[in-house]
């Protein structure tokens, strides 16, 4: 599911809540690709960690 919109709009605040909520609620069926192209990965790097996500594209300077 693509996600974007003008800064401060509020897409990231969404998407943590969306992978926190379906993690918690189906960690065996919640599986997450991310592309974050915010700087070194800025906004999802913590989330990296998680089983339930793949992979994490990030942009890189």
């Amino acid at each position: 599911m693509p996600v974007g919109g003008l800064i401060r709009i509020g897409e990231t605040v969404f998407l943590k809540n969306m992978f926190t909520s379906l993690s918690l609620a189906n960690p065996d069926c919640a599986h997450f690709y991310l592309i974050d192209l915010k700087e070194e990965g800025l906004e999802f790097s913590e989330y990296k960690k998680l089983r339930q996500i793949e992979d994490i594209s990030m942009l890189t300077t």
